[in-house]
């Protein structure tokens, strides 16, 4: 269940919205006077907000140094009763978060974000030492599943998009760990899970990003990227032999012209999707993944000066830009690259200012009667 109060996050967008509206000239600041609604959630300017985590942090932190003092005897005895105090004291900031979140109406203040982030790995680092695991390939897999776990429960709970990314990696992580477990050499085919793994995960973004859920806007956004990212990383050529040095100590790697085919495939595929199918988190994907594999074939196949080759990467970037523009110029969908006055609203924000400024009832003057031969009749009887 969403911790924080829906109302408040509805009102934000709405007043997000409004101010934009506003400073373009669109509506009038009169016209909002009358907005009956609860004031929405306070957010703190970045810089103040990375200096309060700073602080909170530290303070955290301050208090499990102060304390240690007295538990660094058993420290070397009793792992176990170590883990326990920092599980039992990481759950004891999430009362005292929830607490603020009701009563001083924490959210994205800095302060809220510190204790969030040492209650989880408080709670997680307790448990590592209660159980005393012994750091092998199921112990990884085994903790990966937890933390996935508790990623989605705060995700969840908080609306947090850093907490989501993280959920969308480490659900990556558990087939290729599985993999590895069983024999390392599988690992070569781990786009063949991965891939179908993120196509879900888009299908089930796509089901779930409603309206009646726009409280997730930011996650949702953001796991779509993480999950375009994660598919053409489980074919990169780079990352595959990288993978093959580090874990068989081999240079060269089976179907290495087909990853190296994959690894330009990929972006270019990506761009064509967002065009045909109007998504813009695959063609901002697509495109940024380009430079990726720009790098990845120049790093094994630098068959040409490092100018020439920035030169026509730049005219081959500035062709695919100016098809892509033609593709969706002048499209009669809400994807285009024609200059829109909404162009920087959501589909959410103007359902919910829909809602807000909706008809109004106008009553009509007293001094026009509807019927006969009067005004309002226009005509009825012969007479206007």
């Amino acid at each position: 269940m969403i911790k924080y109060n829906k109302q408040k996050l509805t009102n934000e967008l709405l007043f997000t919205t409004i101010a934009k509206w506003v400073k373009k000239g669109w509506i009038k600041a009169d016209d909002v006077q009358g907005l009956d609604n609860e004031v929405p959630y306070t957010k703190y300017h970045l810089l103040k907000r990375i200096g309060l985590f700073i602080a909170t942090f530290l303070s955290i932190w301050g208090v499990i140094g102060f304390f240690s003092l007295f538990l660094a005897q058993l420290a070397d005895s009793s792992l176990g009763l170590i883990g326990f105090l920092l599980m039992a004291y990481g759950l004891g900031l999430l009362p005292f978060l929830e607490k603020m979140i009701d009563e001083k109406q924490w959210y994205k203040q800095g302060t809220d974000d510190a204790f969030l982030f040492n209650a989880i790995f408080l709670v997680f680092t307790g448990i590592v030492l209660l159980i005393k695991p012994d750091f092998d390939q199921t112990s990884f897999l085994l903790g990966s599943i937890l933390l996935v776990i508790i990623m989605i429960v705060v995700s969840y709970r908080y609306l947090n998009w850093f907490y989501a990314i993280i959920t969308i990696l480490l659900i990556n992580s558990v087939p290729i760990q599985i993999l590895a477990l069983i024999d390392t050499q599988l690992l070569f085919f781990a786009a063949l899970v991965l891939i179908p793994l993120n196509i879900v995960v888009l299908k089930w973004v796509k089901k779930y990003e409603t309206f009646d859920n726009h409280f997730f806007i930011n996650c949702f956004k953001y796991i779509k990227y993480a999950a375009c990212v994660m598919m053409y990383l489980s074919i990169n050529l780079y990352v595959i032999k990288e993978f093959a040095y580090q874990l068989l100590g081999v240079n060269e790697i089976p179907l290495q012209g087909l990853f190296l085919a994959l690894t330009i495939i990929f972006p270019l595929l990506f761009i064509a999707l967002g065009l045909y199918y109007k998504q813009k988190f695959m063609l901002h994907s697509g495109l940024f993944l380009l430079m990726s594999t720009v790098a990845t074939v120049r790093a094994y196949y630098a068959v040409m000066p490092i100018e020439l080759a920035l030169t026509l990467g730049g005219l081959v970037l500035i062709l695919v830009s100016y098809f892509s523009i033609k593709q969706i110029q002048k499209n009669n969908t809400p994807f285009t690259f024609e200059a829109n006055e909404e162009e920087d609203l959501s589909n959410v924000e103007i359902v919910i200012i829909a809602q807000q400024f909706g008809s109004k009832n106008i009553e009509a003057p007293n001094d026009k009667t509807f019927g006969g031969g009067t005004f309002g009749g226009a005509g009825a009887e012969g007479s206007f």
